[in-house]
């Protein structure tokens, strides 16, 4: 997926089905500063949410390019493990960057 605008909206499409699956209890607009784990969280994940988030993202990922992608959190540019915050725009950097 070489779309970074692509990679946000299946991150908008994985947290509305988890809203409607009642795993997070709001909708979530998602945009480049939409912090969904650390200081500022505003997605309303558990650490079993962000899990399901995360695996739900693989899936997506899948489908659109044909080939597993796995998502590590340690090897996302801009994540820092001791200061741990994670806006949807570094995961969408990341999305572009493992299938461009």
């Amino acid at each position: 997926m070489s779309d970074r605008k692509k990679a946000l909206a299946l991150i908008q499409a994985s947290l509305d089905s988890l809203a409607r699956s009642g795993t997070i209890k709001n909708e979530i607009a998602v945009d480049d500063e939409t912090v969904l784990m650390g200081s500022g969280a505003d997605s309303g994940l558990d650490s079993l949410g962000f899990v399901n988030f995360v695996m739900d993202l693989e899936d997506r990922l899948m489908q659109e390019t044909g080939r597993d992608c796995a998502i590590v959190l340690t090897d996302i540019e801009g994540f820092d493990i001791n200061s741990p915050t994670l806006t949807a725009g570094i995961l969408a950097d990341h999305m572009t960057g493992l299938t461009g």
